[in-house]
């Protein structure tokens, strides 16, 4: 979080003097809504002098092509420096010379195509050079042994090979590129988030095996085939894997030893098998988004398979090719939202739901069911929302019996002719405890 400049220089910043504005206005256009406009070789210089103690400048939305060196000679003290958003292109090897403190360098969104090895000051934390023409950091970043944050997002970027220091950053943010694979040196980085989708990877090849510091892992939107079943071998602190929108087959067991995992996305993959077992002991994991792949078979049923108290409270199988659930889904105690939306299934036994106690929403809609009176023989006391539109339902009569506390019904668009009196003569709905009324929808 950038610093507020204080006018009174308390907190060691100083604001521009009414004297340096008046300086500034007779070298700079000023638009409609009052912000300076700076001439992109003739930032007076004198402008700046007395302001040796200014911890935090920006000079960004401007019209600035060099970074004004010249200035900076009489601010050695800039902690903080926002050049974003100007037209700079190029970042010569003596642009920061005279800033032996800075630590925050902000660049984001110029045009820039290369920068000078040696440019940054060894003393920067966080760099933002996101947003620019950059198609390589020409071993600018190798000497940054404080660096913590790196923004290299959305540029042209093909490698990071022998690019970054050999024992920072923590965060990357790289996302919008076109890498080809990881570096080598991401093996011995102290990572704790990797931003790298909409780039052109295609494999992990082990480099995160050793991850152990990793927590979230971002690299949806390239176009990785394999997980090895070792690939996250020592990564257990990992929290959040975003894998959408790649071209996995299968997951190899690449899951099993990250066991903080929280979160896990494989949407729009090829995967056209999974076993729950692939799940097994991650009793912290509580989203898994499997929806958008061709998968036509769940095994490895859990009842006996995981601990009975699994934390998963979201599974996501829509638009796949599921025509039934084989009782597989027996074990996820704490389901609360099952999708099931856009299969093939045709029927859904009293031994594909039992056990889900907890479970508040399912959405059956778009498959080909006929009946839902054996589903719901299961009893589901925490089931509000259902929806099971766009089926081939002809009649319901006491479908509705194990669903004491249903709220909202989606029965619409099927071909149902006969709707029994019973029908909802066990429900009650209840919102957390309090007397509401049951929505059936039957349009279409």
């Amino acid at each position: 979080m950038r610093p507020t400049p204080s006018p009174t220089g308390s907190s060691g910043s100083r604001s521009m003097s009414p004297a340096v504005v008046d300086q500034l206005r007779k070298f700079s256009t000023i638009p409609n809504d009052g912000q300076f406009s700076l001439s992109p070789r003739h930032l007076p210089e004198s402008t700046f002098y007395n302001m040796s103690r200014t911890e935090f400048l920006s000079l960004s939305d401007n019209n600035l092509e060099l970074i004004p060196a010249q200035i900076f000679t009489h601010m050695p003290m800039i902690g903080t420096l926002d050049i974003a958003r100007c037209r700079i292109q190029h970042i010569r090897s003596g642009d920061f010379k005279a800033l032996k403190m800075l630590r925050h360098l902000l660049l984001a969104s110029n045009e820039i195509k290369r920068i000078d090895m040696g440019a940054f000051p060894p003393t920067i934390v966080n760099l933002h050079i996101g947003r620019n023409n950059l198609s390589s950091l020409n071993g600018t970043l190798r000497h940054l042994n404080e660096l913590k944050l790196l923004f290299i997002n959305s540029n042209n970027l093909t490698t990071l090979e022998d690019e970054l220091p050999p024992a920072s950053p923590n965060l990357i943010l790289a996302q919008f590129n076109r890498l080809r694979a990881l570096p080598q040196s991401f093996r011995n980085l102290p990572l704790d988030s990797l931003y790298l989708y909409n780039n052109e990877l295609r494999t992990f090849d082990g480099i995160l095996k050793t991850a152990t510091k990793l927590q979230r892992l971002y690299v949806s939107h390239n176009y990785i085939e394999y997980l090895a079943e070792d690939e996250f071998q020592e990564a257990e602190n990992l929290e959040e894997l975003q894998l959408g929108c790649n071209h996995i087959r299968a997951i190899n067991g690449s899951l099993l030893p990250i066991k903080n995992l929280r979160s896990a996305n494989f949407t729009v993959n090829h995967l056209t098998e999974f076993s729950l077992k692939e799940i097994r002991g991650l009793d912290k994991l509580r989203i898994l988004d499997l929806s958008y792949n061709q998968i036509d078979k769940l095994t490895g049923r859990m009842d006996n398979l995981v601990e009975p108290d699994s934390l998963i409270v979201e599974l996501r199988l829509e638009y796949n090719l599921l025509r039934s659930l084989d009782g597989n889904l027996m074990g996820l105690n704490r389901l609360r939202i099952l999708n099931l939306s856009n299969n093939r299934l045709q029927n859904i036994s009293p031994d594909d739901l039992i056990g889900l106690e907890e479970l508040e929403h399912l959405d059956m809609s778009f498959n080909q069911l006929k009946t839902l009176d054996d589903t719901f023989k299961t009893y589901l006391p925490s089931l509000q929302l259902l929806n099971a539109s766009y089926n081939l339902l002809t009649e319901m009569k006491n479908d509705f019996h194990g669903l004491p506390i249903l709220c909202m019904a989606d029965l619409s668009n099927n071909n149902i002719s006969i709707i029994s009196k019973d029908l909802v003569a066990n429900t009650r709905c209840s919102n957390h405890g309090v007397p509401n009324k049951l929505e059936i929808l039957l349009q279409g």
